[in-house]
């Protein structure tokens, strides 16, 4: 990540804001391997995960949410380039080869989000995690297609109500991850 920044934003508007993936690894033609693997439909998270040396990648190559100007200024014609969810050629820095992924504002902002509300649910601040994981849903929600991230949000913002023994703010968010993990007709038995 310390490649791609010059230094953390201090403060930004949404539309000074541009979310990042990356994937870092050590030939071009391991990175155009990937590209293509990318471009046939494979999640560009599952590839940093598997095969990304930056220590992002356990976060699905992640790098947060930044104002263009933090970014590296050769990197800042490549980003401006890419529309949302748009993969970057590889491109060489420091010996290594990078591919970058704009992300939506609202996957950029989802994830944020979502982290933070992780963390705050492993450290055992449970009012901290709700509140980033209520905060995390609305974007959640915008995301499309509609997969296991409103899932995920959901969960963790009902565990986090319901380990602080807020059972009735916990129930209608279990409601919704119930109705949309076991989907279709059968929900409403389940429920």
């Amino acid at each position: 990540a310390a490649l791609l920044l010059w230094a953390p934003a201090a403060s930004q508007t949404p539309e000074q804001q541009v979310g990042l993936r990356f994937i870092v690894v050590r030939t071009e033609a391991e990175a155009q391997n990937l590209i293509r693997q990318i471009q046939s439909g494979q999640s560009f998270e599952v590839m940093a995960k598997a095969h990304s040396t930056d220590p992002s990648a356990k976060d699905g190559g992640f790098l947060g949410t930044f104002r263009l100007t933090d970014v590296r200024v050769d990197l800042q014609r490549i980003v401006t380039g890419l529309n949302p969810g748009q993969i970057s050629p590889a491109t060489p820095i420091g010996g290594e080869f990078v591919i970058l992924q704009r992300l939506t504002f609202e996957e950029a902002n989802w994830m944020a989000s979502y982290n933070a509300g992780l963390a705050a649910f492993e450290s055992a601040r449970y009012e901290d995690a709700a509140q980033d994981f209520l905060q995390a849903l609305p974007y959640a929600e915008k995301l499309t297609p509609v997969d296991d991230r409103l899932e995920d949000n959901l969960h963790g913002l009902a565990e986090a109500y319901r380990l602080q023994k807020k059972y009735a703010d916990a129930e209608p968010f279990y409601r919704r991850y119930l109705a949309l993990h076991w989907g279709g007709p059968s929900a409403p038995e389940v429920l």
